[in-house]
């Protein structure tokens, strides 16, 4: 009788893998890390690794599957703040804050890198991404049928502009953070339609 799973043990496993492997292709690059060297980094055989991921290809899903519960995790504490700008702005930090780690940095690099030479991963990274962006325009819509968000502001165009502004300061390390904070909110308030506070 085959041996059953657990599948917490299985889900802290797959975790396991994901973050050897996230190291591993932000130290070396995606195409210069082989399966060997994440079956080492994580005590594993070949064939055990291809259990839980059967090609380096499903190794960049599974990190992009990781980001995309961060992502989520940022717009339920936007959708938890009292007032949509200053939750967005919040947001817009915590993108800044992660530049702070060069890993963090060179992988979604990489992933950027291989979502355009690879179509399945390619596709996989932009569904993630309109996932994203169908959210946070959902916000600014449901702030824009409670008064808070200008009636005439375009709220898919509110979410591509945030969620490329998010990407370009996960990228930028800045020295001070929170230096950016006066210029992102009075950014946020015109894309919202709202006055300064």
């Amino acid at each position: 009788m085959p041996r059953s799973i657990d599948p917490e043990a299985r889900a802290a496993k797959q975790l396991a893998i994901l973050q050897a492997a996230g190291r591993l292709f932000a130290e070396r690059g995606f195409h210069q890390t082989g399966m060997a060297a994440i079956c080492e980094a994580v005590g594993m055989s070949p064939g055990g690794l291809y259990r839980y991921f059967p090609s380096k290809a499903a190794l960049i899903e599974g990190i992009v599957e990781l980001e995309r519960e961060d992502a989520l995790g940022y717009l339920d504490a936007v959708e938890a703040a009292n007032d949509l700008g200053a939750g967005l702005v919040d947001m817009l930090i915590r993108c800044a804050q992660e530049a702070a780690d060069p890993e963090g940095v060179a992988l979604s690099l990489d992933v950027a890198a291989e979502a355009m030479r690879n179509p399945a991963v390619g596709d996989h990274v932009a569904a993630v991404e309109r996932e994203f962006i169908e959210r946070l325009a959902g916000l600014v819509r449901a702030a824009q049928s409670l008064g808070e968000v200008g009636p005439s502001v375009d709220a898919l165009g509110v979410a591509l502009v945030l969620t490329a502004t998010a990407h370009g300061l996960a990228i930028t390390p800045a020295e001070d953070v929170e230096a950016l904070r006066p210029s992102l909110a009075a950014t946020v308030r015109g894309l919202l339609g709202q006055s300064a506070r």
